[in-house]
């Protein structure tokens, strides 16, 4: 008896048909993974952590006390600022010097642009 005669006389005795193979459907998480966070937009999110981490070093523990990044979307991060002081010198001075090191930091494609809100 062949196998495929094997598999049909025990698929009619089961009254069911075994899966043809359950390797078919795996792929690896990172491939998964990546895919969600594509569709999610969740690209940005992860680079917001890294940009937190990096923070403190790129501003300096003065500045990194008095200001926190808010979000990152599409390559804009908008900086929370406790004083209105503090924002018009991050705004009229610093504003370049930041934006430079932090893409020196992180590479220039996350970061293209720096906004400041009080909060």
């Amino acid at each position: 008896m062949d196998v495929r005669m094997k598999m049909e006389v025990l698929a009619e005795w089961r009254r069911y048909r075994e899966p043809r193979s359950l390797d078919a459907n795996m792929s690896a998480a990172l491939d998964s993974v990546g895919k969600v966070m594509e569709t999610m937009q969740l690209a940005d999110q992860l680079g917001e952590e890294k940009i937190k981490e990096a923070w403190t070093q790129v501003a300096g523990e003065f500045l990194a006390k008095q200001s926190v990044p808010d979000s990152l979307r599409k390559g804009v991060l908008k900086v929370r600022v406790i004083q209105p002081t503090v924002k018009f010198t991050l705004e009229r001075e610093l504003k370049g010097q930041l934006l430079k090191r932090l893409q020196d930091h992180l590479g220039p494609s996350l970061v293209k642009e720096l906004k400041f809100f009080i909060g």
